[in-house]
């Protein structure tokens, strides 16, 4: 059942999440208007991840609810507006780039031919044109974290989560990167939510920021 306000990408509303008896989430609200770029900023072990696994609908709320492009977050239809970077994605060494940004379209259920064409484009867009026939283990930190945007951006999805996107990456890279997020918003209309626990990073890209500390706004 869709409900809600078209203009909101992502509606969070007093999200609470409970490990054990520690409250990682506590009653957090923020809204993500559609077309922009929204920072969710917060030192180390804020909730920060904890809040972006449930939007994904990776893991369950405690209680509270959370709403993308009017849909339950968890369910086929809000995941289908979604694209993700998890702070730290697994992947096998010996895979080819290529190969392994193929297999994460396919897995979006692009055909093979589309998706490796979609690749192409992407790892161009990105910065990392020439290097599609490498093996991911060859990669640098930062090299591998341009892999990880474009496999977030695979199937062109709507709504990207990128949660600490400039992590293992030099000053340089870190503003080249920003600056394509920044770009995702401004030319191709996409929303962005990014998590991050630096401010000048967040501030640099976001049109709006929710500052998040021991689980609260």
């Amino acid at each position: 059942v869709k409900m809600g306000d078209e203009s909101i990408a992502i509606k969070v509303s007093n999200l609470v999440r409970y490990y054990g008896v520690l409250k990682a989430v506590d009653n957090l609200s923020f809204e993500v208007p559609r077309n922009s770029c929204f920072g969710l900023l917060g030192p180390n072990g804020a909730g920060k991840s904890t809040t972006i696994r449930m939007i994904t609908g990776l893991i369950k709320p405690s209680s509270g609810s959370i709403s993308i492009m009017g849909y339950p977050a968890g369910s086929i239809a809000a995941n289908s507006y979604i694209g993700y970077l998890p702070e730290q994605y697994g992947f096998d060494e010996k895979w080819l780039v290529i190969d392994f940004l193929t297999y994460i379209g396919e897995l979006y259920g692009l055909k093979r031919r589309h998706a490796e064409e979609r690749a192409l484009e992407l790892l161009d867009w990105i910065g990392l044109s020439g290097w599609e026939v490498e093996e991911m283990g060859a990669l640098s930190a930062g090299m591998r974290q341009r892999v990880g945007i474009i496999q977030a951006l695979i199937s062109d999805p709507e709504i990207l989560i990128l949660d600490e996107p400039a992590t293992n990456l030099d000053a340089v890279g870190r503003a080249e990167v920003l600056q394509k997020i920044r770009e995702l918003v401004d030319k191709k209309g996409k929303t962005v939510l990014i998590s991050s626990h630096i401010l000048l990073e967040v501030e640099k890209v976001a049109d709006h920021v929710a500052i998040i500390d021991h689980g609260r706004a």
